[in-house]
């Protein structure tokens, strides 16, 4: 039995790991490319964690100039590749 405790104590410390561990999921609106961070622990979000950005100079700029609105039904997908689209016409948008 005593050879068996650290093992044990070992697997249940990675399975502890595994389930508590932390994440970050990042998205961007495909309308106006508002960028979101939703962070959470135990599959579970925080809010207190989670940011959203707008980026004043860029997309979302373009978007309230073309679109004369202060705001976006917000339709967000997964930024892929850690590579954020940075213009209006990469979002799709014209």
């Amino acid at each position: 039995m005593k050879r068996y405790l650290p093992l044990a104590i070992i697997a249940i410390a990675i399975a502890l790991t595994v389930f508590v561990a932390p994440y970050t999921e990042w998205n961007q609106c495909e309308i106006c490319g508002v960028q979101q961070w939703d962070r959470g622990i135990c599959s579970t979000k925080v809010a207190a964690w989670s940011v959203e950005e707008f980026d004043e100079y860029g997309t979302y700029a373009q978007w309230k100039e073309l679109n004369q609105k202060d705001h976006c039904e917000h339709q967000y997908v997964p930024v892929r590749h850690k590579s954020p689209k940075m213009t209006l016409e990469e979002l799709g948008q014209h």
